[in-house]
């Protein structure tokens, strides 16, 4: 088989890998994650929805500081509002969370991200959430804070006896 293109050697391998690939293999799995295209003068281009699905995140806070993170590293986009993030779950063709505001709040509890000095609506990716999603959450010191459960109305306590 022969081609001619100028494409970079990792685009090549990983058209490789799905023409190789046999009938029982699962061609999904067979293109690479990290597939980025290049442009006309050479950068390195990744959509939003395969950098949030590179780094398997499971729940919002985590997609919070996915999408943060896409941000700064391709947009270059030093800070931003929780209103910048909000409407790019659609975009990674998820539902935005019912209670956006507590998710964010979580992700600002376990410390991946941090308000700005310099602007209060601003928020940043701090180095600990790099740290985190670099490991796709996981690891002994990825701080994770769980969401509280509510106590039903009309539940039976327990009363001490004395």
């Amino acid at each position: 088989m022969t081609f001619e293109s100028k494409i970079s050697p990792l685009t090549a391998a990983s058209i490789l890998k799905v023409c190789m690939a046999t009938e029982q293999e699962n061609i999904g799995s067979a293109i690479s994650p990290t597939l980025m295209t290049e442009t006309s003068n050479g950068e390195q281009k990744i959509s939003l929805g395969e950098f949030v699905h590179k780094h398997e995140p499971t729940t919002y806070p985590e997609k919070v500081l996915a999408i943060a993170t896409y941000l700064k590293e391709f947009k270059n986009r030093e800070s931003f509002s929780p209103e910048d993030i909000r409407p790019l779950f659609r975009t990674i063709g998820d539902v935005p969370p019912a209670n956006f505001g507590r998710d964010f709040r979580l992700a600002l509890g376990n410390s991946w991200i941090a308000p700005d000095d310099r602007d209060p609506n601003a928020f940043y990716v701090t180095s600990l959430g790099l740290k985190a999603l670099s490991s796709n959450f996981s690891g002994e010191s990825i701080k994770k804070q769980a969401v509280r459960k509510r106590k039903k109305n009309g539940a039976p306590t327990e009363k001490k006896e004395g």
